[in-house]
């Protein structure tokens, strides 16, 4: 292989690298919360913009999540689905990137 080759070669594998998408950066964030009256147990799902929340486990009465929000993210507010077709999604006014915890609770009259 001579210069100009090698050279092109080279010139070819360093494009390719820059080229190569970054993984995005995120953060993990824990979110406790209490939940009282209906409820409890009647969460189906919890969403957040810009990034994902997981159950990760409950202790003591508290059901813990685990928001993962992707680059410098931090949205203010989780949307709580409920297993109980009678009770809509509700948009509740939260800073994940607090972590201080909520307390979601249902009673119905």
């Amino acid at each position: 292989m001579n210069l100009t080759n090698l050279r092109s070669a080279a010139a070819f594998a360093l494009v390719a690298l820059i080229a190569l998408p970054l993984p995005a950066s995120a953060a993990t964030y824990s979110l406790p919360i209490l939940l009282s009256g209906e409820a409890n147990g009647s969460i189906f799902k919890i969403t957040v913009a810009n990034g994902q929340i997981r159950r990760v486990g409950s202790k003591d009465g508290i059901t813990y999540y685990e928001a993962d929000m992707q680059g410098n993210a931090c949205s203010t507010s989780v949307i709580v689905m409920f297993s109980d077709n009678d009770i809509e999604p509700a948009t509740i006014p939260y800073d994940v990137c607090s972590e201080q915890g909520i307390n979601i609770s249902i009673g119905r009259e």
